[in-house]
């Protein structure tokens, strides 16, 4: 474990649908035993900063108050400049602004958590050990599932969940963007989605994975200028990995055995076209440096 037992999580959620699956997916992934609870058990002081709309605050208080603990404290952090009815990718930058420079002014790394994904039992304390050295940042695979279809199984399942039972769940419910990106299909969507998938053999599949998110974070000044010039929520997965590469601060943890993580998605998004004869495609729309660099590994997804 690293010297300093502190831990910032970070949560942007607003909205009924999203506070439910605040509650249902990410809280229920986060308490798992070998994630908050183990951290706590090795001595760690957690914040879990939540950032919402006055109108959320009060419900999300009441949610987490069950889990407060002497050394595991949730903040939650509103801004009145933001609700409903304004621009949503406005909203998350200025959240985001705001918690990155909490977590400079507060040292400590910086765990995204979002409201729509599930991780792993022991996918959180495994990157805190990983993230021995100051300032690196750690990207990792997730995968896309349909959300009414994983919410349904994983309503009936029992107990913590390992990374390689949410491996074989995720990989059985995949949504469009990734059922379609196996590349040994001659129609597939690998150009568009940026994630091509082959199966090795039942159980173990392979993933030329493009854009993962940076889920572990070592926030400096120098992230915190970044952020307050690009005024995109968006540049956290497709520009800042560019600049972590470039400060040869970016890592990419490419196993499921290490950390594995699934994604939420509606029937309604994310969809990524088709296109023929792109048999064994290897090619992305996305030609950034992140992009091209990723290209380069494979993560492995191994199932149970």
């Amino acid at each position: 474990m690293i010297a300093s037992l502190r831990l910032n999580i970070v949560t942007y959620v607003y909205g009924n649908s999203y506070i439910d699956m605040f509650e249902r997916v990410c809280l229920r992934s986060l308490m798992q035993k070998g994630n908050v609870p183990y951290l706590l058990s090795c001595g760690y002081n957690i914040t879990h900063l939540i950032y919402t709309t006055t109108t959320d605050a009060e419900r999300l208080g009441k949610i987490v108050d069950k889990y407060k603990t002497d050394r595991l404290e949730f903040k939650i952090m509103t801004n009145n400049a933001v609700g409903y009815g304004r621009n949503l990718q406005k909203t998350n930058m200025i959240f985001l602004v705001e918690s990155v420079a909490y977590c400079v002014n507060n040292p400590a790394p910086m765990f995204l958590a979002t409201p729509d994904v599930f991780i792993g039992d022991g996918s959180l304390s495994n990157l805190i050990s990983f993230n021995m050295k100051k300032d690196i940042c750690i990207a990792a695979l997730h995968v896309r599932v349909d959300r009414d279809r994983f919410l349904k199984l994983l309503d009936g399942m029992q107990g913590d969940i390992s990374n390689g039972v949410l491996a074989t769940v995720g990989m059985s419910v995949l949504s469009q963007s990734w059922a379609d990106a196996f590349i040994d299909k001659d129609r597939n969507c690998s150009w568009q989605s940026g994630s091509a998938v082959q199966k090795i053999r039942d159980k173990l599949w392979a993933v030329t994975f493009r854009i993962p998110t940076v889920y572990l974070a070592r926030l400096n000044r120098g992230d915190m200028a970044y952020f307050n010039s690009n005024c995109d929520y968006g540049h956290w997965d497709h520009s800042w990995p560019e600049y972590l590469i470039k400060e040869k601060r970016y890592k990419f943890a490419g196993s499921s055995d290490l950390f594995f993580a699934v994604e939420l998605t509606s029937p309604e998004n994310n969809k990524a076209h088709c296109r023929d004869n792109d048999l064994w495609n290897d090619e992305s729309q996305n030609a950034k440096l992140h992009s091209e660099t990723n290209r380069n590994f494979l993560a492995i997804v191994r199932g149970e």
